[in-house]
């Protein structure tokens, strides 16, 4: 799970939103009002798996296009993804 810091927005407009995205897709009846507690209670159960990208967005996108990082579904466990570089 990645959480990107985006820049000259004002936080709670575009931010947050941005970076509260992915808690709705593991959450997806959650209420947006809980998305940034939810993300702050999931950093500890995800571990290894949660990072934090300072990298500007602009720069981000054009490292993971040529580095092409995408998942592939696990072949024992339905709906399970794994993420591979």
């Amino acid at each position: 799970m990645i959480w990107r810091r985006y820049g000259g927005e004002p936080s709670f407009l575009v931010v947050e939103t941005a970076n509260t995205h992915l808690i709705h897709h593991l959450f997806p009846k959650l209420p947006h009002y809980h998305a940034i507690e939810a993300r702050e209670a999931i950093k500890p159960i995800l571990g290894d798996y949660y990072f934090d990208d300072h990298t500007p967005i602009l720069k981000a996108a054009w490292r993971d296009t040529k580095e092409c990082i995408y998942v592939e579904p696990d072949d024992e466990i339905k709906g399970v993804y794994w993420y591979f570089k």
